[in-house]
């Protein structure tokens, strides 16, 4: 019944559309770019790419760079010079990624500073510590955290609650062939939490996405290749990403 509705949508616009109208004549890949670009009215690119779109026909009203906190100024000068932007606002957050290159020259010239305060991701026992190391207690927790629903616990105990800490006590660190650390007791652990959460998994019929992290290559492939049966198994609904911090 709505895809009757949809197309009858359709057919009303189709019908208001002239029999004939102007179609430009594209001889080059270049020309139908060109096109594009002059007739957008949002562009998604890295800081270097809107070089190129110096020798576009268009203005610009309003300029976003995000992560600006790692760029190096002379980068953020490219999008800048391009004619007829009025407003630039920079999105970043040095407590996330640290910066690249510390700058005082806008706190200097007087510009305005918006916090962010209202997050809309984490569980309020996970966000409770960053919120006091790193943001002074100042963000809030937004409705839709704060809801039952967002409590997820896949297994049963407090472990597997939220957020939680393991101590893993018996672990040692030691260097594989490319000078990397890795803790095969923690592979261990890890290989073990997995096994539980898919047997879960296959039991309750939940689909189940697993991430896992560590911030040295070696132990990333330890783990990879402890757990890799799980990944390659049938069933569909049970998956692992094994990463570093960066790679995710």
């Amino acid at each position: 019944m709505k895809s009757s509705f949809v197309r009858g949508d359709c057919l009303q616009i189709l019908r208001t559309i002239p029999k004939k109208f102007p179609v430009p004549d594209f001889r080059y890949e270049w020309e139908i770019k060109k096109f594009c670009l002059e007739n957008s009215c949002l562009y998604f690119c890295t800081v270097s790419s809107f070089a190129k779109l110096h020798e576009v026909k268009t203005q610009w009203e309003v300029l976003v760079i995000d992560e600006a906190a790692q760029l190096k100024e002379c980068e953020s000068t490219i999008p800048l010079q391009l004619p007829g932007h009025h407003l630039t606002i920079l999105i970043g957050d040095e407590q996330q990624l640290p910066v690249m290159v510390k700058s005082k020259r806008l706190v200097l010239l007087g510009q305005k500073k918006e916090l962010l305060n209202v997050q809309h991701r984490e569980h309020p026992s996970m966000s409770l510590f960053p919120n006091w190391v790193f943001y002074e207690n100042q963000i809030l927790d937004g409705p839709n955290v704060k809801e039952r629903r967002h409590e997820r616990s896949f297994l049963q105990g407090n472990m597997f609650s939220s957020y939680s800490f393991i101590n893993v006590a018996h672990g040692k660190e030691e260097f594989d062939n490319s000078q990397s650390l890795k803790n095969m007791v923690k592979v261990a652990v890890a290989s073990e939490i997995v096994a539980s959460l898919f047997k879960e998994s296959v039991c309750s019929n939940k689909k189940v996405k697993v991430g896992i992290i560590s911030p040295y290559k070696a132990q990333v492939y330890a783990i990879g290749e402890k757990v890799k049966n799980y990944n390659a198994d049938s069933n569909n609904d049970f998956s692992i990403s094994v990463h570093s911090v960066d790679g995710f």
